[in-house]
């Protein structure tokens, strides 16, 4: 089985566009992506080619707090 470790933080998105997604959810509340969508295509087009799979690592999971409720993402100040 072929395997790829993919950590996202900086492979699938850049510092702009977190820059850019922090702003935006700053001013709305609202949370959108921070992965490049052209580097989602170049990553689907790798795995079709060699039929691997994904093990996904992320910091990410330390800016979120899982509750018996649910995941919450805390308001930055």
């Amino acid at each position: 089985m072929k395997v790829i470790f993919l950590d996202i933080d900086g492979v699938l998105n850049t510092s702009e566009l977190i820059k850019r997604s922090k702003e935006h959810y700053l001013k709305t509340g609202e949370i959108i992506s921070q992965i490049s969508e052209t580097k989602i295509q170049i990553l689907s087009k790798i795995i079709e080619l060699t039929n691997a799979k994904i093990v996904l690592s992320s910091l990410w999971k330390l800016h979120f707090i899982k509750t018996k409720e649910g995941i919450i993402i805390p308001k930055t100040k």
